[in-house]
């Protein structure tokens, strides 16, 4: 067996081992028995400590030492991924990584009890094992400007504090703007959004729309559960996952759109991407701005709105009529000051995620304790939003990702909208997008999608994809543009 058939063998064996990682993370979600966790846990624990052990053992450095570039693209961008996250994961020992496995399976049972009764001291002792675990291995990794940096790379490679700091400086400053210049999106009537819509009815519209927008539920499904979400157990079977709420239309018709757009991204990888390491996003910012594409950019515009409508009411039963068309349009674009982020309007959502980000910030700098975490939310909570949460459920306790120790991961979803907004912009000068969307005709967006951002995987790192794409580097002046745009259009 020659090199290069020792790193294919290699690379599938850890690629199998993710996707069992992903598949037990998938049935606890969905259909694992509340007494299951501890042998979950364990099996977790096994196969992530595996996979490590394969990632870093002697002979894989050894291996990987005798491979050199070549000069064709995706060999030499397999090699960098590969270069690039043993640094990483050489940092951390085996223990620390089957510790932190068990600890989130029972810290996510955990958390979805305290949630349900909104009582954070449930949660607490598993909280401040996981920042524990998330402090050391930051450590272990080091950084230059702040240790949380260490953890950010993890999930948006080459990303640091100080950037990300600069950035949600200036998108704050431009959404207070944005604001002040529309006062009129506060005050959209929402009403119609909160009829009484048949589990029945919603689970028609998800599945039409994702047919309609390119999903293809032959490599893919669709179930339920308490926090939506995509996974890919491999490019044939891509899970998306929402939740029904039958006085809210937008819970499951906007969140199964966004976890479509993710799914999109794991169908679209080409064939000399698939079964690499490479068919996975660039990043969790550019893999967000696919699914806020789709849930904002498109189902949230006007023009769409104009074409879904009909849909809309022959699959709701007529609860909605085709004279509510811009009564729909105004409700789905309302801003409001609201506790739930995943609810939450385009121009506030991303201060629900740098509200977190700052809580997250200060737990792994040692500057907060894990109990003071409640009080700190609902004070930053005022001070972004305007409101004080009544509550831990519609506070702290509200996300999923604590509890899977995904610390750094909140950033992303900002980033995910400023990427998007510079995708659109490009997107924009080769179709004529408000036409499309206005006659439903979503294929030339995703073909324009897979050729430029899903075919790729992560051949290229985020800041590399968002040049070539776009032409310039990372701005919240896009998003903010087109913001503008559609509230002057919604007036």
């Amino acid at each position: 067996m020659n090199i290069e058939q020792q790193w294919q063998q290699l690379e599938k064996e850890i690629l199998v081992l993710k996707q069992l990682v992903e598949l037990l993370g998938w049935d606890q979600e969905t259909y694992l028995p509340p007494k299951a966790v501890q042998d979950r846990s364990e099996q977790s624990a096994y196969l992530q400590g595996r996979m490590h052990q394969l990632w870093t053992r002697s002979e894989t450095q050894e291996l990987l030492a005798k491979i050199q570039p070549n000069g064709e693209l995706i060999h030499d961008a397999r090699l960098r991924y590969w270069q690039r996250e043993l640094r990483r994961l050489r940092c951390l020992p085996q223990e620390l990584v089957e510790r932190q496995a068990r600890a989130v399976v029972k810290a996510q049972a955990a958390w979805s009890k305290a949630r349900q009764e909104s009582d954070f001291a449930q949660f607490l002792p598993h909280l401040e094992e996981l920042v524990d675990l998330a402090r050391t291995s930051a450590q272990l990794i080091g950084w230059q400007d702040h240790p949380y940096s260490a953890l950010l790379d993890g999930y948006e490679p080459g990303a640091t504090v100080s950037e990300i700091d600069k950035l949600f400086k200036e998108l704050v400053q431009g959404l207070e703007r944005i604001m002040k210049k529309h006062p009129a999106v506060f005050d959209f009537d929402n009403s119609i959004l909160h009829r009484r819509w048949k589990k029945s009815h919603q689970v028609d519209i998800n599945l039409f729309l994702l047919k309609s927008m390119g999903f293809d539920l032959t490599r893919g499904r669709l179930d339920e559960t308490t926090h939506p979400f995509c996974t890919s157990l491999g490019a044939d079977d891509v899970r998306l996952t929402t939740r029904y709420d039958l006085n809210y239309l937008p819970s499951a018709l906007y969140g199964t759109i966004h976890e479509m757009g993710h799914g999109l991204y794991e169908q679209g990888f080409s064939e000399q991407v698939r079964g690499t390491i490479l068919a996975q996003g660039t990043s969790l910012g550019i893999h967000e701005s696919q699914s806020r594409f789709w849930e904002n950019m498109v189902a949230r515009s006007p023009q769409w709105v104009h074409w879904f409508i009909p849909h809309l009411a022959r699959l709701s039963g007529h609860l909605i009529s085709l004279s509510e068309e811009h009564d729909f349009a105004k409700a789905v674009n309302r801003v409001q000051r609201s506790f739930i982020r995943v609810e939450a309007d385009e121009t506030t959502y991303s201060l629900h995620i740098i509200l977190r980000y700052e809580i997250e910030k200060d737990l792994i700098a040692g500057k907060l304790g894990c109990r003071d975490v409640p009080e700190l939310w609902n004070q930053k909570s005022q001070e972004l939003l305007g409101i004080t949460p009544p509550n831990d459920r519609l506070g702290c306790l509200q996300d999923i990702h604590w509890s899977m120790g995904g610390f750094g991961y909140f950033p992303t979803y900002v980033l995910g909208n400023l990427y998007s907004a510079q995708f659109r912009a490009a997107m924009m000068k080769e179709l004529p997008l408000g036409e499309l969307l206005q006659r439903g005709d979503h294929q030339p967006l995703l073909q324009w999608l897979r050729h430029n951002i899903h075919q790729l995987g992560s051949v290229y790192v985020a800041g590399e994809l968002v040049k070539r794409v776009s032409g310039s580097e990372l701005s919240s002046e896009y998003f903010l543009n087109y913001l503008d745009e559609k509230y002057q259009l919604l007036a």
